[in-house]
């Protein structure tokens, strides 16, 4: 059976970009590149066989970034919670890469929210969309609307190297980091002095664990580039995982010099420098964080944290407030605000936001425990008891938890229950120091 001729461009995307993806698939059509868009394109039978036929037949698979699609990946675990896009995605990364190339394209100026995808920069279509969309058309073996006679003037180890990139920042959005290593390393083997290669490399590592690789791979990016501020960032990630936040905040520092608007540096200063107990300077630094991008729900939420840390719960909690109106399932600020309202008094309040905290993510084991307290407040120790069984059943380790379950347990009466829970947290804690 002859093998099928791959001639189209697949386009990838969640539903909640429809019109702006409608519009790329117009106008790559335009510039006369064979785009297929289920919405339009799908014929009929199951959308599941259409796609793999589809995308059996596509050279190349066009992943659109968004703050959309960045939000439905998997978290804890790999891959896209939307059923659609991991489907395209489980077609294309199945594809031999010789004959297939995938090629990210931000459709936003959009992050995942840890933001270290900064710096791809390949085709970022909302810097200036015809542009943009003229190159891209050239690359996919189109033509430019700008300029007819335009070719795609790549050499084959650069072609190679964009689909080798390609794939491994869908690996890496997908939460695949050491598929995605694998490919920064296969990047770095063609094009040893790829900066940005090397700096995807020591973030796919970080992700792994594995921080002091990370910092290596950072260091070379800096070597190549030393003005390449994405790396002074990821080497300041490194850092802090590697419990060196004085030497993260210095990095973090020399990014802010060379670009001093990236919002997502001044973020990771601003947890520096909580980690270093300088709270007012954490919040300066949250503050610039949300200036430049009001949005940024996290921002928000570590700026209510550095402010309950100084002792003002009242302005913690508009700050959560903040946090939960522009994200409104964060869990975390949910928690934190719970905290705030503990601290002022107030635990029925409390109560409610553990309560919520814990119906967006059911497994949240530090909820559980505030809860517990909030309902000790409350009289309710059969309650508080249960809640604090439930943050051990999903971490056992957790010593807070047995300590307050030994204060409940003595307030009942039950003190050789109290008294084994106590050991407990003591052992806990004692491991924990060493």
């Amino acid at each position: 059976m002859p093998e099928l001729k791959r001639e189209f461009t697949f386009i990838s995307y969640a539903h909640e970009d429809l019109d702006q993806v409608l519009q790329l698939y117009e106008d790559l059509k335009k510039r006369k590149v064979k785009a297929w868009f289920d919405k339009v394109d799908i014929g009929p039978g199951r959308w599941k066989d259409g796609i793999e036929k589809a995308i059996c037949r596509s050279r190349y698979f066009i992943f659109c970034l968004s703050e959309a699609s960045l939000k439905k990946t998997g978290g804890e675990k790999p891959g896209f919670v939307d059923h659609e896009l991991q489907t395209a995605w489980k077609f294309a990364s199945e594809q031999d890469e010789t004959g297939f190339t995938i090629i990210p394209v931000r459709l936003e100026d959009c992050d995942r929210g840890d933001m270290r995808l900064s710096g791809w920069q390949q085709y970022d279509l909302f810097q200036d969309w015809e542009k943009e969309l003229d190159t891209l058309a050239v690359n996919l073996g189109g033509k430019s609307l700008s300029d007819t006679s335009a070719e795609d003037e790549r050499t084959e180890d650069e072609k190679v190297l964009a689909r080798i990139m390609g794939k491994g920042l869908v690996y890496f959005i997908a939460g695949e980091y050491e598929k995605a290593l694998s490919m920064f390393e296969a990047a770095i083997h063609i094009e040893p002095d790829d900066h940005k290669a090397w700096n995807f490399k020591g973030s796919a590592l970080d992700y792994l664990g594995r921080p002091k690789e990370a910092l290596e791979a950072c260091n070379t990016a800096l070597e190549i580039k030393p003005d390449y501020q994405f790396a002074w960032n990821n080497k300041g990630n490194a850092l802090a995982d590697l419990g060196r936040p004085e030497e993260a905040l210095e990095a973090y520092n020399t990014a802010l010099e060379i670009k001093p608007d990236l919002h997502i540096v001044w973020y990771n200063k601003g947890i520096a420098l909580r980690k270093l107990g300088r709270h007012d300077e954490a919040i300066t630094a949250y503050d610039k964080t949300i200036e430049i991008k009001p949005e940024y729900h996290e921002a928000w939420n570590n700026k209510g944290i550095a402010l309950h840390k100084l002792g003002r719960p009242e302005e913690a909690i508009e700050a959560y407030n903040t946090a939960i109106e522009i994200k409104p399932e964060y869990h975390e600020a949910w928690n934190n605000k719970g905290g705030a309202l503990y601290d002022l008094g107030r635990p029925e309040e409390a109560l409610e936001a553990y309560n919520t905290a814990i119906e967006i993510k059911p497994e949240y084991h530090e909820a559980w425990s505030n809860k517990g307290g909030a309902l000790y407040d409350l009289d309710r120790f059969d309650e508080a008891l249960e809640a604090y069984d439930k943050a051990l059943e999903l971490k056992p380790d957790y010593h807070l938890a047995w300590n307050n379950k030994g204060v409940v347990l003595e307030k009942l009466g039950r003190k050789e229950e109290a008294r084994k829970a106590f050991d407990k947290h003591d052992e806990l804690k004692k491991n924990l120091k060493k």
